[in-house]
């Protein structure tokens, strides 16, 4: 099934199902657009991360839900070193129609094929890393976190070091 057919699918199975929507989820803070993601990353010089999830329908995804975002040591690594945006594709809830296509729109842009994918952003909007979601615990996802996190502050300070004349 292609990215859009199964878009279109789950955004059709939410038709069904009633109108509210946490973006408070697990006690992570997720802001409600990417855009203001974007901003925090830019404000505190961090990734973003953005999980797009099937809450309600996917298996993997409510895995994820219980066994990595209900844990301490993600939630207080995942708060503290990345902005966080949540783009869920619920089939039982429904979300305000702005958040569906939205979120559409950014599974489109992502090629998101499947739930649940973590897709890291630089503050500008551009892929720095992704990872498809494989019943993980929280400690091995605490470590993908530390590797991406480590490997952008690396990258940032050799791109702000001064260039040396060569002889």
């Amino acid at each position: 099934m292609n990215t859009t057919s199964l878009l279109r699918l789950a955004a059709a199975a939410s038709l069904f199902a009633s109108p509210t929507f946490d973006a408070r989820a697990c006690g992570l803070n997720w802001a409600w657009t990417l855009d203001e993601a974007l901003e925090k990353a830019k404000e505190d010089n961090k990734l973003v991360l953005l999980f797009f999830t099937g809450s309600d329908w996917s298996p993997r995804s409510i895995a994820l839900d219980k066994q990595v975002f209900e844990r301490g040591e993600f939630s207080d690594v995942a708060s503290s070193k990345f902005a966080l945006h949540l783009a869920d594709f619920p089939q039982r809830t429904r979300l305000a129609a702005q958040y569906e296509q939205a979120n559409i729109a950014l599974a489109e842009r992502f090629k998101v094929r499947h739930f649940p994918t973590i897709v890291a952003l630089m503050p500008d909007g551009t892929e720095y890393a992704r990872h498809t979601y494989t019943h993980e615990d929280a400690v091995e996802m605490v470590g993908w976190l530390n590797h991406w996190d480590e490997g952008y502050r690396k990258e940032r300070a050799a791109s702000t070091q001064p260039k040396q004349a060569s002889k």
